[in-house]
This record gives structure tokens, sequence and C-alpha cells, in this order.
């Protein structure tokens, strides 16, 4: 099952070993959770060399979906805490989300695609067609 709530995928990318200030001002902001994936860093400073070997800065990328109600506090705690105004530090953006699955927690919002809600209604719908057919019978 999808969730079609209005969602942002906030992305950050940081230098190795910088993402939990990342997390923790993100949870701190409202975010729920975050997946971290190992990168290799290229930009304006893939031509430093040091004794003639090209340095690939190592990265850590930050995921975090969170509701679009708090993209901005999130990235602008983010930014803070992890004082991405200044150069080198590193970057976040965010990108929209359509739809999303396997999101159990958000299934509570949205009651058509809950399974529990599906079988209340199923339920409901039964308890009402047997109320119309006893009504049929005593008129």
């Amino acid at each position: 099952m999808f969730i079609k709530h209005e969602l942002s995928l906030i992305i950050t990318i940081v230098n190795k070993g910088f993402s939990d200030p990342v997390i923790t001002a993100a949870k701190g902001a409202g975010a729920e959770g975050a997946t971290i994936v190992s990168a290799r860093g290229t930009g304006t400073h893939e031509d430093d060399k040091v004794l003639g070997v090209a340095i690939q800065p190592e990265k850590e990328l930050i995921m975090i979906l969170v509701k679009k109600s708090i993209r901005k506090k999130v990235m602008r705690d983010i930014c803070k805490a992890c004082s991405l105004n200044d150069e080198g530090r590193g970057m976040t953006f965010s990108v929209p989300v359509d739809e999303a699955g396997g999101i159990v927690h958000l299934l509570k919002d949205q009651p058509h695609f809950s399974l529990l809600s599906r079988i209340k209604n199923k339920a409901k719908k039964k308890a009402k067609a047997n109320d119309d057919e006893l009504t049929e019978k005593t008129d």
C-alpha cells in the first residue's frame, strides 16, 4: 500500500563522521528517522592532490523522509546545527515525494489505506445490509 501524503525527502551530504549532528537536529525538528549511505564526493575540491594522489573525500549521504509541513524547519535546523552555510561543510536539499510504501506508522493518518479500517468498513457495510434486510422483512 502506498502513502499519499505530501512528503518530502531531505537529502543532506556531509563529510564522513558528521552524520550524527544531522540526525540529532532533524529528530529535534520532528523527523522520525534517517538512512545513512556512505558515498564519495567529487566537486570543487576534486582536483586536490596529496603527494600526487587525487583526494576523493569520503561523504555520508543522509536521507530523511518527512511530511512536507515540517520540511523547512528540519532543513533549517540541520543547516544551523551543522554550519552548512560555511564553505566545505556540506549541503542539504529536498525533493517532493508523490507516493511512498512501507511507512506503516503513517497509515494511521490515512484510514482508507489501513487494513484495520478496511475490515471495519466491510463489517459496517455487512451490518448495514443486514439491517436493511430486516427492515424490508418487517415492512
